[in-house]
């Protein structure tokens, strides 16, 4: 008996409408779990804050044992620098026997503690004047803090170390700097970028082996905060981009970048991992 070929085409083509069907459902079940995964582990606590160890506070007050070396190498060792005028906090300014520095703001136990201009006169080894700079003059003070130095963080059992930051603090400029060193089309993009993968996959063609990536920065923060995943496999990198996809659509452009301000890796101290441009600046 003879198969009719319209038959055989036929039934082929229902059985590939069927399997891309039941892929398509598959799929569907898969991008859901996916989007409510990634929208539970956006909202929710993403990073474990470190513990900070501090010392105490540097008292500042008329006839304390202070030499003017000390102080100033106190004021290094808090990452405060010398300038020859003072404009903001974190500078200090030495004229003879005396040191003007501007206090950065800190966290005290009686409250916050607010920037402010302070002016410390040295006799000898004492502090002879303290005056602090109120309403464009100087007042004398009985007594001031400068900032405790932190002496140690313990980040528990993470191997990861960070400073949480809102992107509202970071410089334009840096962020105009990693769009266009990362992501020249992250504004233009929805989380992944087919034009830089092909690219990306051109050159690695051409060279025969990986000289380029073609991942947006929504696909980096995808690897590195929710999928923790180092195997560079096609699976991984097809989860990738269904996840950037999803954080693209679920969250704002300022949203994607303060999360990979706080979690991108970029360095190492000790057995800790230094995640962040925050606590990566400090190194």
């Amino acid at each position: 008996m003879q198969t009719d070929p319209n038959q055989v085409v036929k039934l082929w083509f229902i059985r590939i409408v069927k399997f891309s069907l039941f892929l398509t459902i598959l799929l569907s079940f898969y991008v859901i779990y996916l989007d409510a995964w990634v929208q539970a582990k956006m909202t929710g606590p993403k990073w474990q804050a470190p513990v900070k160890v501090y010392a105490r506070p540097l008292q500042v007050y008329q006839n304390a044992f202070l030499p003017q070396r000390e102080f100033i190498q106190e004021l290094r060792l808090l990452n405060y620098r010398p300038v020859k005028k003072i404009t903001e906090p974190g500078q200090y300014l030495v004229n003879q026997q005396q040191v003007t520095v501007y206090r950065r703001g800190f966290a005290y136990k009686d409250g916050p503690v607010m920037p402010k201009r302070i002016r410390v006169e040295f006799n000898n080894s004492l502090i002879e004047d303290v005056r602090v700079f109120v309403q464009q003059e100087w007042l004398q003070a009985n007594f001031e803090l400068i900032e405790p130095l932190l002496i140690s963080r313990n980040s528990g059992a993470s191997n990861e170390d960070r400073e949480i930051i809102d992107l509202a603090t970071v410089p334009e400029w840096m962020i105009d700097t990693l769009i266009t060193v990362e992501d020249k089309n992250f504004y233009h993009h929805y989380g992944v970028s087919p034009f830089a993968i092909m690219r990306a996959l051109w050159a690695n063609l051409r060279a025969g082996r990986n000289v380029q990536g073609g991942s947006t920065l929504t696909q980096q923060l995808a690897k590195n905060l929710l999928l923790n995943d180092a195997r560079k496999t096609y699976l991984r990198k097809f989860k990738e981009a269904i996840v950037a996809l999803i954080l693209d659509h679920r969250f704002s452009k300022d949203d994607i970048l303060q999360a990979y301000f706080n979690e991108i890796y970029l360095g190492q101290n000790g057995n800790k991992g230094v995640h962040g441009f925050a606590l990566a600046s400090k190194f």
